[in-house]
């Protein structure tokens, strides 16, 4: 299973993922979703939306940006 490195964005309510290996998301191109329903072609962007408080996923090949409602906290 990897592991992944998060970093900050200048949105405070948004985290990068990264691998730590350097290996790609298995996305092909990009994936924009701002809701559960956009996200549905996409297996990583539907998981990633049953975190509680995600608002928006993009993902491409090496990095995946997530969005949470303000007042959620990526620590729980």
């Amino acid at each position: 299973m990897s592991r992944y490195r998060t970093a900050s964005t200048p949105n405070p309510n948004s985290l990068k993922l990264t691998r730590e290996d350097g290996s790609l998301f298995s996305v092909d191109g990009m994936i924009a979703a701002n809701s559960l329903a956009e996200a549905q072609t996409s297996e990583l962007a539907s998981a990633l939306f049953e975190i509680k408080g995600v608002t928006s996923v993009l993902a491409m090949p090496p990095f995946v940006t997530l969005s949470k409602e303000p007042h959620a906290d990526w620590d729980t």
